[in-house]
This record gives C-alpha cells, structure tokens and sequence, in this order.
C-alpha cells in the first residue's frame, strides 16, 4: 500500500478523471479556474484562438463522407456548426476556414442525396445559410 505523499507523486490520468464530466460541468471548471488564477484565463483565450488544424479537419470531412448519407448530412452539419461558433467567438479567420472546408462538400452532399429526408436537406441548407448569414 502507497503512502498518502506517494500517492500526490503519482500523474493524475485528466483523460480518465474528467471522462464522466459533462460540457456544462467542465465549462464550470474552467470559469471557476480562470477566476482563481486570473493568468489561465490569457492561457485558454491564446489557445481557443489557434488556428484551426485543417488536415485534421479535412480527415474529419473525409471521416464524414464515408457514412451514410443521412449521417453523413448530420455529421457535416455538426461540424459546420463550429464555424458559427468560432464567428461567435469572435474568431472570423478560424470561421471563414471551417466554413469554406465544410460548404463545399456539404453543398455537394445535398445535391447527390438519393435517400434523405427533404426535411433534413433544408435543414442543411437552412444551416449552411446561417452560417454564412
């Protein structure tokens, strides 16, 4: 058995320790961090304001692309949506990349669609104009 400064030596596994969180519950965490440490808040915005991975983001494109086509549409869509969180954020160029990378293939995933609902067809456009808007 490990003595208790033992243990404090030990890594924590954050992947593991913060798994159960929800988003709310880890949004919280961060709110409560940066109004201890006033220095982490600088931290997290030059992080949140690094430019998007666009080979990772093309592999989720690609990743997308390889489902169904409903879930493929919903899947786009998804990832559409970061780029109105980014503009939200006060981040156009992240914006402007993830929604350039994701129109185009979400446009031509709508105009291929055989089996989709025409409900959710609009609801991509409808998204894509949101964005865009």
């Amino acid at each position: 058995m490990s003595s208790p400064d033992e243990e404090e030596d030990d890594p924590i596994d954050l992947s593991v320790v913060l798994a159960p969180l929800s988003k709310e519950q880890l949004e919280l965490m961060v709110a409560k961090l940066i109004a201890r440490h006033e220095e982490i808040g600088d931290e997290v915005m030059e992080l949140a304001r690094q430019p998007v991975d666009v080979q990772a983001l093309k592999e989720c494109v690609a990743s997308a692309c390889a489902l169904d086509e409903e879930s493929r549409i919903q899947e786009l869509m998804s990832l559409l949506g970061q780029a109105a969180q980014y503009a939200a954020a006060g981040d156009p160029r992240n914006a402007l990349v993830v929604g350039e990378e994701l129109t185009g293939q979400l446009v031509k995933t709508c105009i291929d669609a055989k089996d989709s609902d025409e409900a959710d067809l609009e609801g991509a456009m409808r998204e894509m104009e949101e964005t865009w808007g």
